[in-house]
C-alpha cells in the first residue's frame, strides 16, 4: 500500500464520517464521495490486473456478490414496472457503495490501514460533529433567534443535510457516526479500555444526540447504552459509584445548561400520537404495504415511488422489502446473522484474545438495527460501510488465527 493510496483512504473516511449524506462537499452533481469512491474503486481494479492483489471465496464475499446480483434484478424489475429512470438511477448511485467492500478488505489490515486507525478518524471527527452541530443549536437560540438566516446560509453549505426543528435544534445525517461513536466510546468506558477522547465524545457526543431532538438516534443511544451496562455489570456498578462526584461537577450543569434548547415533547413517546411527522409515517407505512403485496417476493424495483417520496423510506428494512422483495430482505438479514455467527465464533473461541472493539462493533451493529427502523441509514453509504468494516474486521480476526469459519472459506492473502 503507497502513501498515496493511505492519504485517498483518509480522506475517504474522514469524508464518510464527517459529510454526512454526501452533499456537504459537492461541485454540483458530483460528490468529494463519489470521487474519491471511484479513484479507490479504479485504483484496487489496477490492482487486481497487475497481481498484487486478489479476490478469495469466503462467506462475507459469497453474501455481497448476491446482493450486488440482486441489485441488478431490482434495476431490471423497475425498468419492467415502469419506473422513473432517474430515481432507479438514483438508488443504483447509492448502493453502489456496497463496491467499496473489494478494496476495503485488502487494505484493511494491521499492516496495511488498521481497524485502530480508522477508529481514531472516527473519534475526531464525531467530536467535530457534535461541536457544530451543538454551536448551531446555540446560536439558532441566541445570535440568529427568530431569524431563517442561519438556516439558510447552513442548507446553501450543505444542500439540505441538515433538519432544523422548530426548537431551534438541529440533526444531521452525520449523526449517525456519532450514535457510533458515542456506543463504542461507551463500552470502551464501561471495560477500562477509553481515553480522553472517548470522554469527550460521551459528553458532546451525547449532548448533540439529544439535542438533535431525533427519537430513533436516542432510543439507538439508549439501548447501546444497557447493552453496554449488560456486558458490563460489576464495571457499571464500580464505575457509577467513582463518577457520582463527576456527575455531580460537570454532567448536572451541562444538562441545566442546555435543558432551555431541547424540545421535551418532541422526544417524549407519549406525544407521538400529535406528531405530525408520524401520522404521514403512517401513511406511508400503509402505502408501501399495498405495493409489497403485489410484489412479495420479487418487489416492485428501484425507482419506486411512495407518495410523490423519490427518496427512500424512513424504515429501511420497509423500503428493502418494497423495492427488492423478500428475496433482497433475506439476504440483507442474512449478512447480519453472518456478523452474529461470526462474533459468537469469536467470543467462544479460547484462542482468540478478545478486544473490546469486537464487543463494541457488535453493540453498534445491535443499535444501528434499531436505528434503521426509524431512519434509512442501512441501505445508504453511511450505514453500508460501517457494516462492511464490521464484517472484514470480524473475519479477518478469526482467519488470522486458521479458525476454520464454514467449508468454502479462506483466509484472506493479498500480495
Amino acid at each position: 500500500m503507497s502513501k498515496g493510496e493511505k492519504f485517498l483512504l483518509t480522506l475517504f473516511f474522514i469524508e464518510l464520517f464527517i459529510g454526512g449524506g454526501g452533499r456537504l462537499f459537492s461541485f454540483g452533481p458530483i460528490t468529494l464521495r463519489m470521487v474519491l469512491f471511484a479513484i479507490i474503486i479504479t485504483i484496487f481494479i489496477i490492482r487486481l490486473l497487475v497481481g498484487k492483489a486478489f479476490i478469495i471465496k469466503n462467506t462475507n464475499t459469497i453474501l455481497v456478490y448476491i446482493l450486488l446480483l440482486w441489485f441488478g434484478m431490482s434495476f431490471l424489475i423497475g425498468l419492467l414496472n415502469g419506473n422513473k429512470l432517474n430515481l432507479m438511477i438514483g438508488d443504483i448511485k447509492t448502493l453502489s457503495f456496497l463496491l467499496i467492500y473489494f478494496p476495503l478488505c485488502y487494505y484493511i489490515s494491521n499492516d496495511r490501514f488498521s481497524v485502530k486507525s480508522i477508529f481514531n478518524l472516527l473519534k475526531a471527527t464525531s467530536i467535530i460533529i457534535s461541536m457544530m452541530t451543538i454551536t448551531i443549536t446555540i446560536l439558532a437560540n441566541t445570535v440568529y433567534l427568530n431569524s431563517l438566516d442561519l438556516y439558510e446560509f447552513i442548507n446553501d453549505l450543505s444542500d439540505g443535510d441538515f433538519i432544523f426543528r422548530s426548537s431551534g435544534a438541529v440533526f444531521y445525517k452525520g449523526h449517525y457516526y456519532v450514535l457510533i461513536s458515542v456506543v463504542i466510546s461507551m463500552f470502551l468506558y464501561f471495560n477500562n479500555k477509553h481515553n480522553r477522547y472517548d470522554i469527550l465524545i460521551l459528553l458532546l457526543g451525547t449532548i448533540s444526540l439529544i439535542l438533535s431532538e431525533t427519537r430513533g438516534l436516542i432510543i439507538s443511544a439508549l439501548i447501546g447504552l444497557i447493552l453496554c451496562i449488560l456486558l458490563n455489570l460489576k464495571s457499571f456498578i464500580v464505575k457509577l459509584n467513582k463518577s457520582l462526584f463527576f456527575i455531580a461537577l460537570l454532567v448536572w450543569p451541562l444538562f441545566n445548561f442546555f435543558t432551555p434548547y431541547i424540545n421535551f415533547e418532541r422526544i417524549n413517546l407519549s406525544s407521538l400520537s400529535q406528531d405530525l411527522g408520524v401520522k404521514v409515517r403512517f401513511l406511508i407505512i400503509e402505502e408501501a404495504l399495498n405495493k409489497i403485496q403485489n410484489n412479495f417476493f420479487l418487489g416492485s424495483g428501484f425507482g419506486t415511488e411512495i407518495t410523490n417520496r423519490p427518496s427512500n423510506i424512513e424504515i429501511s428494512f420497509l423500503d428493502i422489502l418494497m423495492e427488492q422483495g423478500m428475496i433482497g430482505l433475506v439476504i440483507w438479514l442474512m449478512i447480519f446473522l453472518n456478523i452474529f455467527i461470526m462474533y459468537y465464533k469469536i467470543i467462544k473461541n479460547k484462542l482468540i484474545k478478545l478486544d473490546a472493539y469486537h464487543i463494541a462493533l457488535f453493540v453498534s451493529i445491535i443499535s444501528t438495527i434499531f436505528l434503521t427502523n426509524t431512519n434509512p441509514f442501512i441501505n445508504n453509504p453511511l450505514g453500508m460501510i460501517h457494516i462492511l468494516i464490521v464484517m472484514i474486521y470480524y473475519y479477518q480476526t478469526l482467519t488470522d488465527r486458521n479458525i476454520k469459519l464454514s467449508r468454502g472459506d479462506e483466509i484472506i492473502r493479498c500480495n
